[in-house]
């Protein structure tokens, strides 16, 4: 009989979702084998305060309850930033850069100029939405940012 092998992601706080091999799987045997049952999917955003729930990140976006704050910077691995955002209860929620960078549809860069003669500090320049004129890594998350910011809000009541 073949091993069996679970694998056991931990969930980072903060993060919009962990990745699961086994939902991954699953999901690409879905309608392949009746052995497979179909899993729930988790949403991409659960409130820990008032439990609202986002199945998708458009919903999420689109949410007039939903204000886009800033952005948390992590120098060292850029995919470790956050974006944060403020809910209608009170509650500052994160989502990591990672589950929006496809929202970026232009060059990523690999080298970080931050501290460089290069550098123009707009990082580090609270509620800025400027885009960086530099080819760093850090530039695009402020084009997502920018994203974000001009999103289109549902109207309230509408689902």
């Amino acid at each position: 009989m073949p091993a069996i092998m679970v694998f056991s992601m931990p969930k980072v706080a903060g993060t919009a979702r962990s990745y699961d091999p086994l939902l991954s799987v699953q999901r690409s045997m879905k309608g392949l084998c009746p052995c497979v049952a179909p899993m729930t999917e988790q949403p991409f955003k659960e409130c820990p305060s008032c439990r609202s729930k986002w199945a998708e990140y458009a919903d999420f976006l689109a949410d007039p309850t939903i204000h886009p704050i800033g952005y948390q910077v992590f120098f060292e691995d850029q995919s470790g930033g956050l974006f944060l955002f403020n809910h209608s209860c009170g509650t500052t929620l994160s989502i990591a850069v990672d589950s929006l960078q496809h929202l970026h549809n232009g060059p990523l860069y690999t080298e970080n100029i931050i501290g460089s003669a290069r550098c123009p500090g707009l990082c580090l320049v609270r509620g800025g939405n400027t885009p960086c004129p530099e080819k760093c890594e850090c530039a695009s998350v402020r084009v997502i940012m920018q994203r974000i910011r001009k999103w289109p809000k549902k109207e309230e009541g509408m689902d």
